[in-house]
């Protein structure tokens, strides 16, 4: 037996819920409406392309806002300078947070640790940080996880966590 998790109700604005709609489409291919996964993975399948998406947009929200977008490759934050747009930097934080309670992706609160890091907010960056690396474990055993893991470096991101948290302890 498997201890269910339960996800908060997210609520999407109708542009948070266009732009995943016209994400799952870029990626799921079909020409009669049919899902091409196994249903019992449909439902996580789901989730975890809508938080890509939403998280891709808190990151696009950051750089509108004045901010710099983390890096693709490492996803290691990288910081401008000046100051950032308020609306926008809150629009960023709020739609990353979605991503997380959609789907609790270890390598989301990464992400947004990162954008909170950028944003000046240390002891909120802490938590998602430290929920990183508490539910990194968690994320090795199940195959849906694995399939957006396998696109980022998950080592460099532990190590640079683990170096904040010490830095700011």
């Amino acid at each position: 037996m498997t201890d269910e998790i339960r996800l908060p109700e997210v609520v999407l604005t109708d542009e948070e819920h266009q732009e995943c709609q016209e994400f799952v489409r870029s990626i799921v291919k079909s020409d009669d409406g049919e899902w091409a996964v196994k249903e019992e993975f449909a439902d996580a399948m789901l989730r975890s392309m809508i938080a890509v998406c939403l998280m891709g947009r808190a990151e696009r929200l950051l750089a509108e806002a004045g901010g710099d977008q983390i890096s693709s490759m490492l996803h290691i934050p990288h910081f401008g300078d000046g100051s950032l747009e308020s609306n926008r930097v809150e629009q960023a934080c709020i739609t990353a947070a979605k991503a997380c309670a959609i789907f609790p992706l270890s390598i989301h609160f990464y992400d947004f640790g990162c954008l909170l890091l950028q944003v000046g907010k240390l002891g909120e960056a802490k938590v998602a940080f430290a929920q990183f690396l508490s539910s990194t474990e968690f994320d090795t055993s199940d195959p849906v996880r694995q399939i957006w893991l396998k696109q980022r470096d998950t080592v460099s991101a532990v190590e640079y966590c683990k170096a904040i948290l010490m830095a700011t302890a």
